[in-house]
């Protein structure tokens, strides 16, 4: 089909939705597919008429248009297939899903043969970010560079570059992840560089479940990483215990079910070693005595090969929303609920390899209530039992409730959000304030072992500016308290507020991708306001796990069991 009569066709069932969904469900009954074409769209198009010109023509000169192959690796269905409408509603949402795809959409058509023609359509997020720090003296004023590109080539290959000089040695590093390598969906990730504190080193190989029609996958992975552990003392400012993670892994898994109804069993074999090595290194070097002596004998070497069971189920549907976490974006949200379960055991002893058993259990649940309210549950924990001493260590956990009222133009979301450590032996640390916690207090304060952050936050969409922006504003109230635990640096805190309001904006308008501005006024210390730059929102179901949780968890349990195998 000629690009201009494809370019029409599509446009005349995006202005035609809900008669062309009906449609959809009658055409798309089993008759054979008889022709694909592809749309692949950057990130502004003639569509985008209040858009000036230049604007166009210079947004689009930055980025790298998906390529029309690109798009086509991801299909779920081919030439000759019959036609499924949940292949077709799940290959809009897998390409949604790409950071470089701001918007899908698959459309049957039928044929005069009996048969129909698959329109497949895509339009482009910027790919292309750029982050950097600069300061006034100093031999170097760039502090730190961050070049990010999700889309090198239009082949969805995400790259990044990453320099830092905020220590006392620079860090720098590349990062590649073909998302399709050898044009196949396989992903073949490579990491390199040095950080502050010595040479960083990562190679795997995957085959990720993606879709609900994915039923096996696997991974390869070999890696040696010495990076700096931040630790926030109160006294001292920001102290880097070097660590080093090394390993490597071999695991599969495979699904059974239906789409929406999916079982998983799988396998991981992995060496680990993981250890706090060399001088904690303080904000000067003459404070660095003080900072080993604080952290001495805290932290001790974890080395084992283990067996790793993975078993999960899920009763689990996406449902596209609009204005969840983004501005206005489309989201899809997952209802329903899934639980998993990882339990390992060590097979060697001897040679400094550790005997234990490990454990992590995970559930999440997410409702539509009555059309308006989305309700959202998260909680795991992780632990291993010490054979040789009869008992557990390395306890983490963290849980969620999230409830959404989402009207027309507004979002009202409301959170609990509570995480802890205990018998922590490697680098461990909560921040009460910062970017998993209270704002208004520093980017990164308030260091503590447990910790519970109640909040609120208002989110209004104020209109499409010159069609090009989609801008929102809110109002935030938060409220949280830490507790000492075992971490290192931690104490206990009375309770701390925050109230402020923000702007939120996304570019191009209908991106995910949201840049946000807050202005916060902490309530219980003497502190004046804080202004922050950010992307992303801070909290939210899209937000994720809190990253301080993150990084102390064992690698096969930093995702879920349904996420397997890109830990």
């Amino acid at each position: 089909m000629p690009r201009a009569a494809l370019a029409a066709a599509l446009a005349v069932s995006l202005l035609l939705a809900a008669p062309l969904l009906l449609r959809a469900q009658g055409v798309c009954d089993g008759r054979p597919i008889r022709a694909i074409d592809i749309d692949a769209r950057n990130v502004f198009s003639s569509d985008d008429s209040l858009i000036p010109r230049f604007v166009r023509t210079i947004g689009n000169a930055v980025n790298w248009r998906t390529r029309e192959e690109t798009i086509r690796r991801d299909l779920l269905f081919a030439v000759g297939d019959a036609c499924d409408p949940r292949r077709l509603s799940e290959t809009e949402r897998l390409l949604r899903a790409r950071g470089y795809i701001r918007s899908a959409l698959v459309v049957p058509i039928a044929t005069v043969d009996g048969g129909v023609r698959i329109l497949v359509q895509t339009r482009d997020e910027f790919s292309l970010e750029v982050r950097a720090t600069v300061e006034n003296g100093g031999d170097v004023p760039l502090r730190r560079f961050v070049l990010t590109e999700d889309d090198v080539l239009g082949r969805g290959i995400h790259g990044q570059a990453f320099y830092n000089s905020f220590g006392r040695r620079a860090a720098v590093y590349g990062d590649v992840l073909d998302h399709h390598f050898l044009n196949r969906r396989l992903e073949a990730e490579l990491t390199f560089g040095k950080s502050e504190v010595g040479p960083v080193g990562e190679v795997s190989l995957r085959r990720a479940f993606e879709s609900d029609f994915d039923r096996v996958a696997w991974r390869v992975s070999a890696r040696y990483r010495k990076e700096p552990f931040p630790l926030v003392s109160t006294a001292l400012g920001t102290v880097l215990q070097p660590t080093v993670r090394a390993g490597a892994d071999l695991g599969a898994a495979r699904r059974s079910g239906v789409p929406g109804q999916l079982q998983v069993v799988g396998m991981v074999l992995s060496y680990d070693r993981a250890l706090a090595e060399g001088v904690p290194l303080a904000p000067t070097p003459d404070l660095d005595s003080t900072a080993g002596a604080l952290l001495a004998g805290r932290f001790q070497e974890r080395r084992r090969m283990r067996l790793h069971l993975l078993v999960g189920a899920r009763k689990l549907v996406f449902h596209a929303h609009r204005g969840v976490d983004a501005v206005r974006g489309i989201e899809d949200v997952p209802e329903g609920a899934q639980a998993g379960f990882v339990l390992g055991k060590s097979l060697f002893g001897g040679g400094g390899l550790d005997h234990d058993w490990f454990s992590a259990f995970e559930v999440s649940t997410g409702t539509d209530v009555g059309g308006r309210l989305l309700v959202f549950t998260r909680g795991k924990v992780e632990g291993r039992y010490l054979e040789s001493q009869g008992k557990w260590d390395g306890i983490l956990g963290d849980a969620q409730v999230l409830v959404y009222d989402i009207g027309p133009r507004t979002t009202t979301v409301l959170a609990a959000d509570a995480a802890g450590g205990w018998n922590t032996r490697t680098p461990f640390q909560l921040l009460l304030a910062g970017g998993e916690g209270l704002r208004g207090y520093g980017s990164d304060a308030l260091p503590v072992g447990r910790r519970i952050v109640l909040r609120g936050e208002h989110r209004y969409f104020l209109g499409t500016a010159f069609g090009f922006a989609d801008v929102g504003a809110a109002v935030f109230a938060e409220t949280g308290r830490g507790w000492l635990g075992d971490a290192a640096f931690g104490a206990s805190t009375g309770m701390f507020g925050t109230v402020g309001v923000g702007l939120r904006v996304a570019v191009p308008h209908g991106s995910r991708r949201t840049w946000r501005l807050d202005l916060a006024v902490p309530l219980s210390r003497g502190l004046g306001p804080e202004l922050r730059l950010a992307i992303g929102q801070q909290f939210g179901i899209f937000h994720g796990e809190p990253q301080d949780v993150v990084r102390s968890r064992e690698r096969i349990s930093s995702v879920t069991v349904f996420d397997f195998p890109r830990f």
